[in-house]
């Protein structure tokens, strides 16, 4: 997974390689030309994409990890609905939807439960499902200045993140009792319920954007960096009926994207588009209820949590 999407942020480095221009043949500021070639009013996209995505799930004990759970998202398919207004020249207005489809996905729960600074329990669950994925956006854009055929700007908006993985069935190793090292296993039964875990990412960020014309292809690229606004997540263990409810401090929150676009008709265009993005990891308290005898429980700094997810997508672009 961690290969995968360092892989896929150097291609996205290596895409933003034509937006570096030669600074000694700068312009002064205008925006005729390429800006106002590319001013329509209002434009319209819809895409289907690829998702790869990891969250991670920490528990920690005095300082200490006790548990980590990693969440993956394999391979899932995605819907994007993007709309952009032009409110004058240089203001643009956008707001874009994507929805996640189940596809493949996998949990792995790990616990240091003894002094060993190896881990003492593992769970693994190929069956693990994604019960729903959405991320949505509302951002502003405003064009500050044109270097050659590029034009540069200013970035900013609201991105929200919320997801929910339930796992299924699966193998347990744990160390025993009388202290033999993973010393025994289990297995659990297929469609059996273990966990269900969902985050909730608010985001505010900003940043800046670039886009450039290179003979009939367009590129579009941004980087954004932001913090977290009260992200939070949950946790249901079904079989030792517990929920665990963390709510989390403020963290970093960064994203690449990158559009490269080529016109169909006269109003159309082709386009693929990438987006890495990563939720730093949070840390916060954890609220703990028994749902069997309905007891609760609060404790000081012991969650954590974080994401990081890629999406890359094909799609067709329409001016009005």
């Amino acid at each position: 997974m961690r290969k995968h999407l360092m892989l896929h942020t150097g291609i996205l480095g290596l895409c933003i390689l034509p937006f570096i221009g030669t600074a000694h043949a700068a312009d002064p500021v205008t925006f005729s030309g390429l800006f106002l070639a590319q001013n329509e009013q209002f434009r319209f996209s819809v895409e289907a994409g690829y998702l790869t995505a990891r969250a991670n799930e920490y528990v920690y004990e005095e300082g200490r990890t006790v548990s980590r759970l990693i969440w993956d998202i394999n391979a899932a398919a995605t819907i994007t609905a993007r709309a952009e207004m032009n409110m004058t020249p240089r203001w643009r207005l956008s707001g874009s939807a994507t929805v996640g489809i189940d596809h493949s996905n996998f949990m792995a729960d790990y616990d240091w439960l003894t002094p060993s600074p190896d881990w003492s329990h593992r769970s693994v669950h190929w069956d693990t499902q994604l019960d729903h994925y959405v991320a949505l956006d509302l951002g502003a854009s405003y064009a500050a200045w044109q270097i050659n055929r590029t034009t540069l700007n200013i970035l900013g908006g609201l991105r929200y993140t919320d997801f929910q993985l339930s796992s299924y069935g699966g193998s347990f190793v744990y160390t025993t009792e009388d202290g033999e090292f993973r010393g025994d296993s289990l297995s659990f039964p297929d469609g059996q319920a273990v966990i269900t875990y969902r985050q909730r990412l608010p985001a505010l960020y900003g940043g800046l954007g670039a886009s450039r014309q290179i003979g009939s292809v367009h590129f579009d690229a941004g980087i954004l960096g932001g913090v977290t606004l009260w992200p939070r997540d949950k946790d249901h263990h079904w079989l030792r009926s517990l929920k665990f409810k963390d709510e989390f401090k403020r963290s970093p929150y960064l994203a690449l994207q990158l559009r490269a676009s080529v016109p169909v008709s006269d109003k159309g265009e082709a386009f693929l588009s990438a987006r890495f993005e990563k939720y730093f990891r949070m840390e916060g308290n954890t609220h703990i209820l028994d749902t069997r005898t309905g007891q609760s429980s609060l404790f000081q700094d012991s969650a954590g949590a974080s994401l990081q997810a890629l999406n890359i997508g094909v799609g067709l672009r329409f001016r009005f």
